[in-house]
């Protein structure tokens, strides 16, 4: 399982968020602080818009996918 960092500045970054998370099989979580939301939901994403607590997490143990999964959400995802 791996989180990354990352933040949502409008409903059409939501949108693109959620169709890239829906091209996975594999749970992905969304968090804001101790909230947990299905980031696979666009309703929840939406949610979550200008947040700056977001967290994502693809549960799975699998390298390749994880790696995957990073360079698809790469242009939502913050340091720190």
């Amino acid at each position: 399982m791996s989180n990354f960092r990352i933040k949502l500045d409008s409903i059409d970054e939501a949108i693109d968020f959620t169709n890239t998370c829906n091209h996975f099989e594999e749970d992905i979580d969304l968090y804001a602080g101790s909230v947990c939301r299905d980031a696979k939901s666009l309703n929840s994403n939406i949610e979550f818009i200008g947040r700056n607590d977001l967290f994502v997490k693809i549960n799975i143990n699998n390298k390749n996918i994880i790696n995957s999964f990073e360079k698809s959400i790469e242009k939502w995802i913050v340091e720190g």
